[in-house]
């Protein structure tokens, strides 16, 4: 028998008072539920996407620049394919992932592979690899449903008047700190907000992207968004990505 849902109320009045959770910041009007049906529908989305296949457009946020053409394939299973061609039809780069490892095929046909931190750094010799938008980051901003549930997470459910907010969270000893956070709209239950923290122990809690989506459009009975808009930990404009095409699963 399912069991029923269980609500907490917490009013916080004069000096706010600290939640137990780093990094979530304390609201005047906060509901902690633990029901379960905004997980399950969040979830059930996203096991219903198996493979992406996108054409977008990619420019630095606050930079008048054409827009580079850009093919996607993502599977959830863990490949990320990114092609990005110039507005001349050029192939500019070709990258893919697989398990994190990242292989950049140039023009040229050589072939480089090495982790994310060495591309933006340098790897083997070659000087760190200035690419429109990194294609982790990329990655994290398509999969809007995705969550790479790891054992060693569990969810918080906050309840504000509009929205669910959705924390996946680690712990740490007595310390449970955010990996990722989704804000999910009541009235539709689509994810139009997803923040991203980052997963080091020393830097637990600390915001490193936002992720806002709009433009939501209904593909293969998804709403999905066509609009994305990628910000930094200080909120400043990093990418946007506008989609022109998208299929799931084919």
């Amino acid at each position: 028998m399912k069991s029923p849902t269980a609500t907490v109320i917490i009013l916080l009045i004069g000096s706010m008072i600290p939640l137990s959770c780093a990094g979530t910041r304390p609201y005047t009007h906060l509901e902690i539920s633990m029901d379960r049906r905004v997980i399950e529908a969040i979830q059930g989305k996203s096991a219903s996407i198996k493979t992406i296949k996108a054409s977008l457009g990619l420019r630095p946020a606050g930079i008048a620049s054409p827009e580079l053409d850009v093919y996607l394939v993502y599977k959830s299973e863990g490949l990320f394919r990114l092609t990005g061609l110039t507005p001349t039809g050029f192939t500019l780069f070709n990258f893919e992932t697989v398990d994190d490892l990242f292989t950049l095929l140039l023009p040229n046909g050589r072939r480089i592979s090495g982790s994310a931190e060495e591309f933006m750094t340098g790897i083997k010799g070659i000087p760190g690899i200035d690419l429109p938008a990194d294609p982790g980051i990329v990655r994290e901003a398509i999969d809007f449903y995705g969550s790479d549930v790891a054992e060693d997470t569990r969810f918080l459910i906050e309840e504000l008047e509009d929205y669910y907010l959705l924390n996946q969270l680690k712990s740490r000893e007595d310390l449970s700190y955010p990996v990722r956070r989704w804000w999910v709209e009541k009235r539709d239950m689509v994810v139009v907000r997803k923040e991203i923290f980052s997963k080091l122990p020393d830097r637990g809690g600390e915001r490193l992207l936002d992720i806002v989506y709009g433009d939501f459009r209904v593909v293969d009975g998804i709403r999905t968004p066509f609009a994305i808009l990628v910000k930094g930990d200080g909120g400043q404009n990093l990418f946007r990505m506008r989609l022109h095409k998208i299929e799931y699963n084919r």
